[in-house]
Parts: C-alpha cells; sequence; structure tokens
C-alpha cells in the first residue's frame, strides 16, 4: 500500500491543488507525507543576494511551502519536510528513487506541448523518472463531477495495487 508519499510543492496554487489531492490519498491510507521542496539553482543565486542571510534565507523557503503544511496539520496527517538544493525536477527524481517513496504527488502548470518542449516541464520529468505512480494534478477547471474524479482515483489506485506488486510500472494519474 502507498505509505510514504512525496509531496513536491515550490508553493504555488498548482502545488497547493496538488497538497489537497495527497491529503485525501493520504486520508484513506494513514501515509506519511514527506513535502520536498527544491531550491532552484537558477533562482537561488539571486535569492542569495536578496537575502540578508542564510537564516533569512531559509525562513523565505519554508514561508513558501507554510500553507501546505498547514492543509496537512489541519487533517491531523503524518508529514516531514525536506529542503533540497538542485534542479527541481533531477533532485526530486533522484530523492524519490533514492527514499523508494511509494507514490509522488506533484501539480502542473498546464502548459500546452509547445510550451512543454520549449520550457520543460518539472512535472513531466518528474513522471518519466521515477520509479514508482505519480500523480500530476493539473490546473484547475470547473468541473461539475468532483467526486466521480475522486472516485475513478480511487479504483484506478486500487486496481493498480492489484495489479502490480510494488511499483514495476510507472503510472501517472492526471486530475482534470
Amino acid at each position: 500500500m502507498y505509505k510514504h508519499i512525496l509531496l513536491a510543492t515550490d508553493g504555488s496554487e498548482n502545488a497547493i491543488r496538488a497538497a489537497k489531492e495527497a491529503i485525501k490519498i493520504a486520508t484513506c491510507i494513514d501515509a506519511l507525507i514527506e513535502i520536498v521542496y527544491v531550491a532552484d539553482f537558477e533562482k537561488s543565486k539571486s535569492d542569495v543576494l536578496h537575502s540578508s542571510s542564510s537564516e533569512a534565507l531559509d525562513l523565505q523557503r519554508r514561508k513558501k511551502i507554510a500553507p501546505v503544511e498547514q492543509l496537512i496539520r489541519d487533517a491531523n496527517l503524518t508529514y516531514q519536510v525536506k529542503i533540497l538544493r538542485g534542479i527541481p525536477g533531477q533532485e526530486i527524481v533522484r530523492y524519490a528513487n533514492e527514499q523508494q517513496v511509494d507514490m509522488v504527488v506533484i501539480g502542473s502548470r498546464g502548459l500546452n506541448g509547445l510550451q512543454e518542449m520549449v520550457l520543460g516541464s518539472v512535472s513531466h520529468k518528474v513522471m518519466k523518472g521515477v520509479n514508482c505512480p505519480a500523480l500530476i494534478v493539473k490546473q484547475e477547471h470547473k468541473s461539475t463531477y468532483p467526486l466521480i474524479r475522486c472516485f475513478l482515483l480511487s479504483i484506478h489506485l486500487l486496481t493498480y495495487r492489484k495489479q502490480h506488486d510494488r511499483h514495476n510500472d510507472r503510472t501517472a494519474i492526471l486530475l482534470v
């Protein structure tokens, strides 16, 4: 069963939506959620220049993930926070595979095909690189069927677990 869920977050609205989905899953199965934030090398240079100290920089990073932590605390779930440094997609994949997490949950900005090809997509890189199922939570669209989506996700997760001993295949679940 999914006992260790890695929730990749950057503090964005997409990450908060991903956190809400991770909470739904963890609540059903009493899983540990590990919140992972990656301090991007490209952005960290600028952050260091604009920060008064390393402690202030760490505080800024913790503030970015504070809303996600609050959601998980409000749900009375067990969680941990890990701040990594590097290129987000690569670091999330490396860490998830090293820790042998049972599932990765990540938000998506909703790039179209051309944007993704030019800009790259962290969620796409993570989905392709991790050795476990990945749940990619897309940008919110007005849907009149949210309960059907949750029901279908539950059926898919149960079916996946019955068909596979562990996570030999990569699975991506897209919520629309």
